[in-house]
This record gives structure tokens, sequence and C-alpha cells, in this order.
């Protein structure tokens, strides 16, 4: 972008290919090594499917949360846990 501001700024008719040049250059960046369409179109298919309201996603997100902290308390209740005696 930064070479066809400054094509446009100094404008010689003479480099009006190499600006087409730079112009097919983005379209080829964006259309063939961009990732950003396939996110989209993975995202849309999923909601297609699923519930994707904002009240959905943040009672998935809690569940997640609940169960991960409910994990690490069943691990810290065995770490303070005390030792068994000998008998």
């Amino acid at each position: 972008m930064y070479y066809i501001e400054d094509e446009v700024k100094h404008f010689d008719i003479m480099k009006v290919v190499d600006t087409f040049g730079l112009f097919y250059h983005i379209y080829y960046q964006f259309d063939y090594l961009c990732t950003i369409e396939q996110w989209g179109y993975d995202l849309s298919n999923h909601c297609f499917d699923h519930n994707c309201e904002p009240e959905q996603l943040l009672k998935n997100e809690m569940a997640h949360i609940f169960q991960v902290t409910g994990a690490l308390n069943a691990l810290a209740a065995i770490y303070y846990e005390e030792e068994p005696k000998d008998d």
C-alpha cells in the first residue's frame, strides 16, 4: 500500500502499469494467501447449525470455567488432604 500511495503522490504516466501490478499483487494476497475468508465461512457454517447468540456463548464459556474450577478444587483437596496414618 505504501508503494501505491507513493505512485499516486508522484504520478507519472509511464508508471501506470507498475501501479496496476501493485494492485494485482494486493488482490492476489487477499484472495489466495489470506485465510480470513475461510475463517468467516467456517464461523458462519457453525453458527448456522448452532446457537451463536451472545447469551448462549456466555453460558457455554461459564460452563467451561466452572468445570475447570471444579477440577482444580478437586486437585487442591487431594493435595491439602492429610496423609493417612500408618495403622
